[in-house]
């Protein structure tokens, strides 16, 4: 036994520095990309973003949605910056230029073309990986900030095309409204119009989507939470701490749709080792770029992380004033609170508890359904750990609990479910096949 967990901690160890180091080596590749085609796609860039204003408001099937285009500016900024120092330090420090007013006050000046170039600083922002620049710098090569938006957009909608798919082909189709319901929660629409908001949310698509395809590969061995290391590693990598749960969250509550049967002390187990394994991930591949950070630019990177981990973590609202746990809360939710998306949930969970009321649903199943709302309360917790960000940022930060509604809704799904609610279909077919040729 423990020969097995040596040796399984071995390979989630090896596993994240195989990530670094491959995360490390696209940077590179990135980077060492001509820069002229970037820049020429940055005046036309620059006028879109200058146009539409920092935080432009939209309309959504929840509301009056934000966008975030003082983020999108620095991302765009990132990718085009002319910084000269080694291609090492250009990957790691992800500079860009900015005239002292901000990213996205400096990109229309810098960029627009309509006047002299002003002087600018170059500014580092090292301690996120800025991975999004593997393919954000390749598009703008080719593409203006309005037609990557479009791409985004067609990645997005086939990645989902492609997980409605296979959960129909898994037998999973019951799922499906919960799922449907629960990503339009998170208004797709601006989703979709933001590189920032598209990062986390491709991640947490193409999860669900591998998934779904190698539900019988992954059931063999450590893949699974190895699997699951990689998502923490991919997101780690890519996002600007949007909404990093929501590749846990939705995976993980389409895997306890996909796992097969089994008691619930070793089902808590291995939700537990999976939990673990992403966060592994997220937190080794984000050690990963500060240890080499450190050891190749600047040795202060850990200093200036720790003091965002500090600063990010307590109970602040925008002023630096003490906030309650509540106060966050509320923050968040206040932008789905009166989305008729949200209703639709709770009518859907009404029907479905109802039937399983009826049906009165096995022992087992009741106790699978606590995996389920296990899930379903990860970004409360989240919450509680980033609780200043998850204040200031609530008009992002609030699609974390789109984890809780799917999860929520797929609880009760379960139990309303005549079927066995944590089997593969293609083990129902295999069992009824076996007991079939085992009859006289």
């Amino acid at each position: 036994m423990w020969r097995n967990r040596i040796k399984s901690v071995l390979q989630l160890a090896g596993t994240v520095a195989v990530c670094v180091v491959l995360g490390f080596s696209l940077l590179l590749a990135a980077c060492a990309l001509p820069l002229a085609p970037m820049v020429s796609n940055m005046a036309p860039s620059a006028y879109t973003i200058d146009r539409e204003g920092i935080y432009p408001q939209v309309s959504t099937l929840n509301g009056i949605g934000q966008l975030d285009n003082y983020t999108d500016a620095l991302m765009l900024m990132t990718a085009a910056c002319d910084y000269e120092g080694p291609l090492v330090q250009r990957a790691l420090l992800c500079m860009h230029a900015d005239t002292g007013a901000g990213p996205y006050f400096s990109l229309y000046p810098i960029y627009g073309g309509e006047q002299e170039r002003p002087a600018v600083q170059y500014v580092d922002y090292a301690r996120y990986w800025h991975g999004y620049l593997a393919w954000l710098k390749p598009l703008l090569c080719v593409f203006r900030y309005d037609q990557i938006r479009i791409v985004y957009r067609a990645v997005q909608l086939l990645l989902g095309t492609g997980i409605v798919f296979l959960m129909f082909r898994r037998g999973l189709g019951r799922y499906l409204l919960p799922w449907l319901l629960s990503i339009l929660l998170l208004s797709p629409s601006l989703i979709f119009q933001s590189l920032q908001f598209s990062s986390v949310n491709m991640i947490m698509l193409a999860a669900m989507l591998l998934l779904l395809f190698f539900a019988n590969w992954f059931k063999k061995g450590f893949r699974l939470p190895l699997f699951f290391a990689c998502i923490g590693c991919a997101t780690s990598y890519v996002d600007l701490l949007t909404a990093p749960l929501m590749t846990l969250g939705f995976p993980l509550a389409l895997q306890l749709c996909l796992c097969g049967q089994s008691c619930a002390r070793i089902s808590a187990r291995k939700f537990l080792t999976l939990c673990l394994c992403w966060a592994v991930g997220y937190g080794g591949m984000w050690a990963g770029k500060w240890m080499l950070t450190a050891l190749l630019v600047s040795p202060s990177i850990f200093l200036n992380a720790i003091s965002a981990i500090k600063m990010h973590s307590p109970l602040l609202n925008e002023s630096g004033a003490g906030s309650s746990y509540a106060d966050v809360l509320a923050r968040n939710l206040h932008y789905i609170k009166d989305s008729p998306l949200l209703y639709a949930v709770f009518v859907l969970d009404a029907l479905y508890l109802a039937l399983a009321l009826l049906r009165r649903p096995s022992g087992n199943a009741v106790r699978n359904a606590a995996l389920f709302l296990a899930a379903a309360l990860l970004p409360f917790g989240w919450y509680l750990f980033t609780g200043n960000h998850s204040y200031i940022h609530s008009f992002f930060t609030y699609r974390s609990l789109g984890v809780t509604f799917f999860a929520s809704s797929c609880l009760f799904v379960s139990l309303g479910s005549r079927r066995s609610i944590l089997r593969f279909p293609s083990e129902g077919k295999k069992h009824k096949k076996a007991t079939t040729t085992a009859a006289p």
